[in-house]
């Protein structure tokens, strides 16, 4: 009996093979009809007899290609057609639709790849823009939907007649691989010293003058698949102290990327879930403990305990490290503070007086998408920074939304998000909004994830802060869209919220926030917040005790401010609390800021647990004045290692909204300091404490309202002996854990907690 179905699969399942996946399971069975892309899903048309049709529906979803995801699969029977053979048809014309869900992430260079890149008698010996079914550039080369070569950044460049007989050939590895390409049709790579417009190299003469500049101690600025990287040795402190100056980044640590896992391993500790990090296909930064005898210069990563490592992404790293020999700082090409170049003109105008040399090609870079960071906190790998290798992959939705919302993230390490029906569009890491080109690259963002969604918010959610620029973008983007409801979501509601999100919870659940800072209901800072969250609602149960933040935000750059007010609010006298200036403090500085604290001028209250760390960590001497934000945070956990100490004396007020007084807590570290207790050992009780602290807001928030979930999110949570100790303890309590994995825990996540408020809200409905 003849059988014909019409088959519609969702999900990501373009540009990553489903197509030849589907020609070979249909060839295998003697079937026939046809395979296309089509917006935001793949159309596939099948008959034959019906025990092999069936058998072929039945295996459709047991072996897919490794990079889909199918999310959906419909089917219905249709009149048989008697074709003849089985084909791969053009795509679809329905261009316009939503098809956000099936635009996959960047993947790295396959193994097969990096095979025949090294293959002196493989055609694409050396060629830098080597790829496959399985692996190289998606989201940052697609410019519009279906995935077809003619809507990519590959459309101009034509395939030879032996690379089209390999797209066209059922049974190669680049059957239907879209991005396909040799030395002889390819993209070209060029290198060119500075200041000279004349091209001064090509192909693998491009490489040889990158890898000597980079041998003699300069510095080079490279095209990668989401922007442009800035390269040095790893090995040279000459080197790296010139890229510090002239990217203006002067102490935050740096990223190093190495050739594979063995010179990983000889830089720093990979455990096995680290080591299935590192060589995932994203290829993220991964933060590991550097080992005391790792061979890189002290100022890739000054005080921290941890490197950033990377592995190879594309096959221009993999030939650049291997003409080098060793490892290389990469690090995003731009200057501080400001989106990486994605185009050569803006690199050129940006990187001028940073690099030597160019190392560039004509691809173009469709999408802005920096590294992702990614650490292992509590035996699972956590992102940081979301961007290259995890977007545009979706976020699902504990419900449908009932519309369209954007939401645009905080000032600080923005990123937005578009939630339509269950799926939330998270954008790559847009940065801090402090400067134009940051603002512009949000609203690229913005403008670009709207466009893949396909469809227009009716809701904008944005933060409570009003001079926040995303939250002005979020008035004027109401102002000009007409009828957009604009929600504002408190920011650490909005840091629960996410992690709820993500893990598609829709109970009620206790909310820890530890941060930096966030502009609370009463108009005081926040930022240790103990906190219950239900969906659109939350209610404070209790927070750290306020202490005023002197000079408001030099606070945050000068840690020795906050440990001036917490010294001042702990009330403590004598040779302890002459002690706590430090030696670079001038002594009138020192009294005014204690003056301000006293009297209560230009100092906004706060219970951010991001100011207690760099109050600490200016107690104990490790940082006074910070050059990035959570350097001291960093240095403290550093400084604590892995030595496990008591903690300090901590209780809970008997309030309705209780609060925890860190008083006793710098009266006992500064008791420690005067005798002279080990800076380790004092680092330590100061994580123990707050750990303690957790779990003892946790249980009497349970007692009062009988829940047993807790969310930890907030940027304090990426310290990772905090979270993973507080994730045990919380667990031998027998409390549930949520802890950020595909989101951010820092600022990077809000956009999707506002999002998932706003449209909380929608369903109650809140919003007309």
């Amino acid at each position: 009996m003849l059988e014909r179905r019409l088959i519609e699969v969702e999900g990501t399942v373009q540009g990553v093979g489903f197509r030849p996946y589907v020609h070979r399971l249909a060839a295998a069975r003697n079937l026939r009809g046809f395979v296309r892309n089509d917006a935001g899903r793949v159309m596939i048309d099948i008959e034959g007899e019906l025990a092999t049709v069936d058998a072929f529906c039945r295996d459709l979803t047991l072996a897919p290609p490794p990079l889909s995801a199918i999310s959906l699969v419909h089917v219905k029977r249709a009149v048989p057609m008697r074709r003849r053979a089985f084909q791969i048809l053009p795509s679809g014309t329905n261009v316009g639709e939503s098809a956000a869900a099936a635009v996959p992430p960047d993947v790295a260079t396959c193994d097969a790849c990096v095979s025949e890149l090294f293959d002196v008698h493989n055609r694409r010996f050396g060629h830098a823009f080597i790829s496959c079914t399985d692996c190289g550039p998606r989201f940052t080369a697609i410019r519009e939907v279906p995935y077809d070569r003619e809507r990519t950044n590959m459309a101009p460049f034509a395939p030879c007649t032996v690379c089209r007989a390999e797209y066209e050939t059922s049974s190669d590895r680049r059957f239907h691989a879209e991005a396909i390409a040799c030395p002889r049709c390819g993209p070209v790579l060029v290198a060119r010293r500075v200041n000279d417009d004349n091209v001064q190299a090509i192909g693998a003469a491009a490489i040889t003058l990158a890898a000597a500049t980079l041998r003699r101690g300069g510095i080079v600025a490279l095209k990668a698949l989401g922007g442009f990287h800035l390269a040095c040795s790893a090995l040279d402190a000459f080197a790296i102290a010139r890229l510090r100056e002239r990217k203006h980044r002067p102490a935050k640590p740096l990223a190093v990327m190495v050739r594979d896992v063995a010179a990983a391993t000889a830089l720093c500790d990979v455990s096995v879930v680290e080591q299935s990090a590192l060589t995932a296909s994203a290829r993220p930064v991964l933060l590991l403990r550097a080992r005391d005898s790792a061979a890189v210069a002290a100022l890739v990563a000054p005080h921290t305990a941890t490197l950033g490592l990377m592995l190879p992404s594309t096959p221009l790293h993999h030939l650049l490290l291997a003409a080098f020999n060793g490892p290389l700082v990469m690090t995003s090409g731009n200057r501080s503070d400001e989106p990486v170049a994605i185009t050569d003109a803006d690199a050129h105008s940006m990187l001028e007086d940073v690099a030597d040399v160019f190392l560039t090609h004509d691809r173009a870079i469709v999408a802005r998408c920096d590294d992702s960071i990614v650490r292992v906190i509590a035996g699972e790998p956590r992102v940081l920074r979301r961007a290259r290798g995890y977007v545009p992959n979706i976020i699902a939705l504990p419900f449908h939304a009932a519309a369209t919302v954007l939401a645009v993230g905080g000032h600080l390490k923005n990123t937005i998000c578009v939630a339509h029906g269950r799926c939330a569009h998270l954008s790559a890491h847009v940065g801090d909004l402090g400067s134009l080109a940051a603002l512009r690259a949000m609203r690229v963002a913005v403008a670009s994830t709207i466009h893949l969604v396909g469809a227009r918010p009716r809701v904008i959610a944005h933060d409570l802060h009003p001079d926040y620029a995303s939250t002005r973008f979020a008035e004027s983007f109401a102002t000009d869209e007409g009828t957009t409801h604009r929600v504002p979501v408190q920011h650490h509601h909005a840091h629960i919220a996410a992690c709820v999100a993500e893990h598609g919870v829709r109970e009620a659940v206790i909310g820890v926030v530890f941060d930096g800072a966030g502009l609370g209901t009463d108009g005081a800072i926040w930022g240790g917040e103990f906190l219950v969250v239900e969906g659109a609602h939350f209610t404070r149960c209790g927070h750290l005790a306020y202490v005023p933040l002197p000079g408001g935000d030099a606070a945050a750059r000068h840690p020795w401010r906050s440990a001036a007010a917490h010294v001042a609010r702990a009330d403590v006298s004598g040779t302890s609390a002459a002690s706590a200036r430090p030696a670079s403090v001038d002594e009138r500085e020192w009294q005014l800021v204690q003056q301000l604290v006293q009297r209560h001028q230009r100092t906004p209250h706060t219970s951010s647990v991001g100011r207690l760390f760099d109050a600490v960590a200016s107690l104990l001497n490790l940082c006074h004045v910070s050059h990035f934000e959570g350097e001291a945070a960093m240095a403290l956990e550093a400084a604590a290692g892995t030595r496990v100490a008591l903690g300090y004396p901590i209780s809970l007020s008997a309030d309705h909204c209780f609060t925890a007084n860190a008083a006793r807590v710098i009266a006992g570290v500064l008791d420690d300091m005067e005798r002279g207790r080990d800076i380790t050992d004092i680092a330590a009780a100061f994580h123990t404490t707050l750990r303690d602290l957790i779990v003892l807001a946790a249980e009497r928030i349970r007692e009062a309202s009988g829940i047993s979930i807790v969310a930890l999110s907030g940027g304090v949570f990426a310290n990772a002996r905090l979270t993973a100790t507080t994730n045990a303890a919380l667990l031998t309590r027998h409390f549930r854990v949520l802890i950020p994995q595909q989101v951010p825990c820092n600022d990077g996540g809000l956009s999707l907690g506002q999002a998932f408020v706003a449209a909380c809200a929608l369903q109650e409905p809140l919003c007309a």
